[in-house]
């Protein structure tokens, strides 16, 4: 073991951590259930933490934007921002009820953040605003990631993948297809749950025991 940290004892949730560049330093950045947080990652120090109460699991890894960290969590819990004003210290920045997204995890792009909002359907919330910029109902409800300014969309039930436009004006979905094969092994409450991975060029989606590759290279 190299270190452990101190003083931060929260049940683990299905995140993972982000980085952060802090004054010229970074810092890991994770969530759990009681608490948003920052470690130093030579030696686990906990740099800052702010009270994130949450009455459901928490499956978002935190999106660092700049000196800016968002993360949501369904629940009724919502999003939050804050900002890094300094390595220890972070400032709340807005606290709304927007987007309430579990699973899936949400993805931001030029100054908006996109994700699946239960009752809302997918939408975009604008950081500089806080406000929705639109939502849409129409595409059923998945996990997402963003790649050279495109959603790559993954629903949870059917195991549809979609490719739709990052952009605020409108949610419109260019190209679509179903992942096959898909798992029979997941339980009956169990869904299509891991977030796509762009990687190289190459598009990942997994769902339980199988594993799928896709070249998205021109």
């Amino acid at each position: 073991m190299l270190w452990r940290t101190d003083g931060l004892m929260d049940p683990a949730m299905y995140s993972s951590v982000a980085v952060a560049e802090v004054g010229g330093a970074r810092q890991n950045v994770g969530v759990t259930r009681e608490h948003l947080f920052g470690v130093a990652p030579a030696d686990g120090k906990v740099l800052w933490k702010v009270p994130f109460g949450s009455s459901v699991v928490v499956a978002q890894t935190p999106v660092v934007v700049g000196g800016l960290v968002y993360i949501t969590a369904a629940g009724g819990t919502g999003s939050r921002c804050y900002r890094l004003a300094a390595p220890d210290r972070a400032e709340k920045v807005f606290s709304n009820k927007v987007m309430l997204n579990l699973p899936g995890g949400v993805a931001a792009h030029a100054g908006h953040v996109y994700g699946y909002s239960d009752g809302r359907g997918w939408t975009c919330q604008s950081l500089r605003t806080v406000e929705e910029v639109w939502a849409a109902k129409e595409f059923p409800k998945g996990t997402l990631t963003i790649a050279d300014g495109r959603l790559v969309l993954l629903t949870e039930d059917a195991g549809t993948v979609a490719l739709a436009r990052a952009a605020p004006d409108d949610f419109e979905v260019v190209s679509r297809f179903t992942l096959a094969p898909q798992s029979k092994k997941r339980p009956p409450n169990a869904r299509v749950w891991t977030v796509p991975v762009v990687a190289n060029g190459r598009l990942y989606l997994r769902d339980q025991e199988h594993l799928s590759c896709f070249d998205l290279r021109p």
